[in-house]
């Protein structure tokens, strides 16, 4: 898989989902780049162990273009300290790190998608 492609888990918690705050960015779905020689599933997988210290179940793949692949992530457990600080919300907290119409696509389609596997 290309190493240029970039994953996002959104992890869901019955009806929350999580979120990192990154100092620099604000929150943010955890997620990163895919490096050579990694399988996208995998590398969301990585992301949200360094990121928030958490281990979920990959559920499907939700969304795909040329550059990111987004993934609907059951949340099993916390495994250690991330990166990031993480909290799992209900709304969309402020100061977020890209767009408003971006992370609402992203939550509608993820509970959308939730229904069937929650």
């Amino acid at each position: 898989m290309c190493s240029h492609k970039v994953v996002i888990g959104i992890v869901m918690r019955g009806r929350e989902f999580l979120m990192v705050f990154n100092p620099r960015r604000g929150w943010e779905f955890p997620g990163g780049r895919v490096e050579p020689g990694e399988q996208p599933e995998d590398a969301v997988q990585r992301e949200l162990l360094e990121e928030a210290g958490v281990v979920g179940r990959v559920l499907s793949k939700i969304y795909e273009d040329s550059n990111l692949v987004v993934y609907l992530v059951k949340f099993e457990k916390f495994s250690g300290e991330g990166e990031f600080e993480s909290r799992f919300f209900k709304e969309l907290p402020e100061p977020l790190a890209f767009s408003d119409g971006e992370a609402r696509l992203f939550l509608k389609i993820a509970f959308q998608n939730a229904i069937s596997f929650l």
